[in-house]
C-alpha cells in the first residue's frame, strides 16, 4: 500500500507526546517519526508529503526550492 501523507504545518498542542515542550511547527524529525510509524502500520511507500498551513494553503515539493533542485 502506498499513500500521500497530509500534515498540518502547525500541530495542535498535546497531539504527540514527543512534541511536549517543543515547537508546534512541523519539523523533519516529526516527519521521520511519522514515516516510521506508517511503515510499522503497513504503509510501505509514501510518495508525497503535503503540508497544509493554517489558512489552508498547500505546500509541497513544487513550492519547496530545495526539493525541486
Amino acid at each position: 500500500m502506498s499513500l500521500t501523507l497530509f500534515m498540518r504545518s502547525e500541530l495542535p498542542e498535546g497531539m504527540y507526546e514527543w512534541k511536549e515542550g517543543r515547537t508546534n511547527k512541523m519539523t523533519t524529525r516529526d516527519l521521520n517519526i511519522l514515516r516510521n510509524y506508517a511503515w510499522k502500520k503497513g504503509a510501505k511507500s509514501i510518495y508525497y508529503v503535503r503540508t497544509f498551513t493554517e489558512n489552508n494553503d498547500e505546500i509541497g515539493a513544487n513550492a519547496c526550492e530545495s526539493c525541486t533542485i
